[in-house]
């Protein structure tokens, strides 16, 4: 699908498993969107590239995500095929990561509700921009067994995002 995506393009991945994934037809495409956006205004404001480090989050991740920040486990939107982390260069200013903040929920409303945001700059793990999108923008219905598929436990040693051939 991506075959086009430029090597120019200020773009990194965390390892092959993050860009296999940025690639999949399965990504909400407007997620994709958002984060091209913002890698480009890191670019931008940084002249250094940004790093996608999450998309598909397991539950057994997700578990240990919740264990290392101290909260009760919840659901994750990366559960769904419908977030994905990515971080600005070390150092970047906190100024800086918020003003973009801004510019991508200006330009990606989630939902299309203008003031409802779909980006957020913040500390989890570490800082890092948190774009994510909905169901309900125009146009994009996901597959009937997505919310099935994408939440069961990954008991396998796989690293690798599930097909629908290899979850049968």
């Amino acid at each position: 699908m991506f075959n086009w995506f430029p090597l120019w393009f200020p773009l990194l991945f965390k390892n092959k498993r993050v860009k296999q994934e940025f690639l999949d037809p399965r990504l909400h495409p407007l997620v994709r969107l958002q984060a091209l956006y913002t890698a480009w205004l890191v670019y931008k404001y940084t002249g250094k590239p940004s790093k996608i480090t999450c998309i598909l989050r397991f539950k057994i991740e997700q578990r240990k995500i919740c264990q290392k920040l101290g909260v009760k486990f919840y659901i994750s939107t990366h559960q769904f095929w419908k977030a994905i982390d990515q971080t600005g260069p070390r150092g970047m200013p906190k100024k800086i990561g918020e003003g973009i903040e801004r510019r991508v929920n200006i330009a990606f409303p989630y939902g299309g509700t203008p003031g409802k945001p779909a980006c957020k700059y913040h500390k989890g793990t570490g800082w890092h921009f948190h774009n994510q999108s909905g169901y309900s923008e125009p146009d994009y219905k996901p597959p009937p067994d997505m919310m099935q598929q994408f939440t069961l436990e990954n008991t396998g040693g796989s690293r690798t995002a599930p097909t629908p051939e290899s979850s049968t």
